[in-house]
C-alpha cells in the first residue's frame, strides 16, 4: 500500500508482538461532503492545528482476540487505536512509543499478516476472506531465505522463526493481496456466471 509511509514491530522473540503502521491521509481522494465533515471534526477536536496529515494504526494481539478474529472474521480486533498526527515526525514518535523497545522499522509487508489485513480492511471498508498469510509473519531479509513464523501464534505450540525461501514469501504476499472479498464469495452464483467461468 503506497499510503503506508512506515511500519514498526517490537521484540520479535516475544509470543505476542505489538506493531504500528503510519498511514498518510489522502484527502484529495475524499468526496467533498466527506472532506467537509472531516474538516469540521478536526476543527472541533484539534483547534488551530488544521487537518491531521497521518494516522497511526496501533496493533496488538491477545489470546482473547482469537474468537473475534477467527470465528467472526473481525480483523479490527487487533487494532487497539488509530491516533492522528500532524506531521511525519509526530507520527513516527507515536508509532515508536506504542511499539516500545526494541523497535524495528520495516516495510508494511514485514509486520504480521493479521495486522496488514486489519489495516487494509479498515482503510478500504471491504471485508475479505484472507489467505494463509493472515496467520503468517515474514521478517525482512537480504538473502535467498527469510525468517518466518506463524502469527498469531497457535495455542499450545512453541513459537519461533524458521527460514523459508524468499520466493515463497513473494508468492504468499501476491496471493494475500488477491484474497477474495466476502461479498464476492457469499454472493449467490447464477448458473450462467458459473458456466462462463467454466468455459
Amino acid at each position: 500500500m503506497t499510503d503506508v509511509e512506515s511500519a514498526f514491530y517490537g521484540d520479535a522473540d516475544q509470543r505476542h508482538v505489538r506493531s504500528a503502521a503510519v498511514v498518510r491521509y489522502a484527502y484529495e481522494r475524499l468526496r467533498k461532503e466527506t472532506l467537509k465533515s472531516w474538516e469540521a471534526d478536526a476543527t472541533s477536536e484539534h483547534p488551530d492545528r488544521g487537518m491531521p496529515s497521518h494516522g497511526v494504526f496501533k496493533f496488538d494481539f491477545d489470546d482473547d482476540d482469537r474468537f473475534a478474529l477467527y470465528m467472526e472474521h473481525d480483523t479490527a480486533a487487533v487494532i487497539r487505536e488509530v491516533e492522528v498526527a500532524f506531521d511525519i515526525d509526530e507520527a513516527t514518535a507515536t508509532a515508536r512509543g506504542w511499539v516500545g523497545e526494541p523497535c524495528t522499522q520495516c516495510h508494511f509487508v514485514n509486520i504480521p499478516g493479521a495486522y496488514q489485513a486489519a489495516l487494509i480492511e479498515a482503510v478500504t471498508g471491504v471485508p475479505r476472506f484472507w489467505n494463509e498469510m493472515a496467520i503468517s509473519w515474514w521478517l525482512p531479509g537480504d538473502g535467498p531465505y527469510v525468517p518466518f513464523r506463524k502469527y498469531p501464534p497457535p495455542l499450545n505450540e512453541p513459537h519461533g522463526f524458521v527460514l523459508m525461501p524468499l520466493e515463497v514469501e513473494h508468492a504468499s504476499h501476491r496471493s494475500f493481496l488477491l484474497s477474495p472479498t466476502q461479498e464476492s464469495e457469499l454472493r449467490p452464483k447464477s448458473f450462467l456466471s458459473k458456466l462462463s467461468r467454466d468455459v
